[in-house]
């Protein structure tokens, strides 16, 4: 399992998250499941150098949008995108940092704007947006471990229950 070797804290001038270890290793987007499950979309994730994968929940609404984008449909994100891009702003990286029971929080590394460097999302609020920018992963062995040890659950988070809407 090679290691990311070009992380390194105290090379930057943005926060990068810290971890027991400090080795982050690179992964990248491998796949997405949905379907078979209702209220479940997974999006496989897998160590760029080795073997490892291991799966996060998206909501049902994510998880359409992450597919539609890699069947080339529509670019639900375009908006977005023309606008970082007009102001200068990338994603360039995406960590995975903690798994609170299912609850999965990442910090995206932004480059070109002048105060804010790092942001914080849940993965369901940000991975198909981190997909489309075309960013680096990274994550540590102890929480693709975490993550092969963890049983998935359909993501409910932006659920809303509602009652139905009739428009006449």
């Amino acid at each position: 399992m090679k290691e990311a070797t070009n992380i390194n804290p105290s090379s930057t001038s943005s926060p990068i998250p810290s971890s027991k270890t400090n080795k982050w290793i690179e992964i990248i987007p491998h796949g997405l499941v949905g379907g078979m499950i209702p209220n479940l979309c997974l999006m496989v994730f897998k160590e760029k150098s080795g073997s490892k994968r291991f799966a996060i929940s998206l909501p049902p609404l994510q998880g359409k949008i992450a597919l539609n984008q890699s069947l080339n449909r529509e670019e639900p994100f375009r908006f977005i995108s023309e606008l970082l891009n007009a102001l200068q702003v990338r994603i360039e990286k995406c960590f995975f940092i903690k798994n609170n029971k299912g609850c999965i929080l990442v910090q995206i590394m932004l480059s070109g704007h002048p105060t804010v460097h790092s942001l914080q999302f849940t993965a369901s609020e940000i991975i198909p947006f981190a997909v489309y920018s075309s960013c680096q992963f990274y994550c540590t062995k102890n929480f693709i471990t975490e993550m092969l040890d963890q049983k998935i659950e359909p993501s409910h988070s932006n659920t809303v229950q509602r009652k139905p809407v009739y428009l006449n």
